[in-house]
């Protein structure tokens, strides 16, 4: 049988409270899940280890990360230092690998980077005609604001909904300067039970905006509609109601109650 490449990405965006958890896929783990730099130096380590019994060779890069309306963005980054960039770990071995935030001192938002850490193909299964399939990590690595930002403020988020293209369109804008992570985000008609799923996990960067749709049929004819979500760091609940912009419906977004 011909050597094929499966390839499998994880989005294991910091699933763990604080980031203090672990992410494990076939024979390595990177460790932690989300990444904080530290204030002076603006550096963090990375462990990756190979739990398997063959070795396992893996490339580092890091990227820039943005957010819009659209989706999310990454472009390699020119700030945001790795060392090493490659690694051949044999089976139980234990890698670190640096972090650096190079470049202008911090501005009063933090920084957002994202850690692609990668399996690449191993010739020696090649060899053996092996079916192997190749694991990619993406983990969330964060800049710290300027001294001068102060601590970390409670979520305050702007929601706005509308229809477009049959579908509800329902936005989520952060002029907080941190993320925001947000676990199980869904959306009724106000005063319904039954609510519609938006998505599992989603970030909000620190002055970025999100968007999602929502099939129009899980709305019906409200006017009015209430999200719910919980906020992966404190993992508690948060509620907002919202003005849905119908034709010639001016309200503006929904806040946080």
């Amino acid at each position: 049988m011909s050597f094929r490449r499966v390839a499998a990405t994880l989005l294991l965006a910091g699933w763990a409270a604080g980031g203090l958890g672990r992410a494990l896929a076939g024979g390595f783990e990177v460790a932690p899940t989300t990444v904080q730099l530290s204030g002076r130096g603006r550096t963090a380590l990375v462990r990756i280890t190979n739990r398997g019994a063959e070795p396992v060779t893996l490339q580092v890069q890091p990227y820039d990360w943005s957010e819009g309306p659209q989706g999310e963005a990454l472009a390699p980054s020119s700030t945001l230092q790795v060392s090493p960039p490659m690694a051949r770990l044999a089976p139980g071995a234990i890698q670190t690998v640096r972090l650096r935030e190079r470049g202008p001192p911090p501005g009063p938002s933090e920084t957002a980077h994202r850690l692609l850490v990668s399996e690449l193909p191993a010739p020696e299964a090649a060899a053996r005609g092996e079916v192997r399939v190749l694991l990619q990590f993406s983990i969330p690595v964060f800049g710290p604001p300027a001294a001068s930002a102060g601590a970390r403020a409670a979520p305050s988020l702007a929601w706005s909904a509308s229809i477009a293209g049959g579908d509800l369109v329902l936005t989520c804008a952060n002029p907080g300067l941190r993320h925001v992570k947000l676990d199980s985000i869904t959306v009724a008609p106000a005063g319904a039970s039954d609510p519609a799923p938006v998505t599992q996990l989603a970030y909000v960067l620190a002055g970025a905006t999100r968007s999602w749709r929502v099939p129009l049929a899980a709305i019906g004819a409200a006017s009015s509609l209430t999200v719910r979500a919980d906020e992966g760091q404190a993992g508690k609940p948060l509620i907002w109601t919202v003005a849905l912009q119908r034709l010639g419906d001016d309200r503006g977004p929904g806040q946080s109650r």
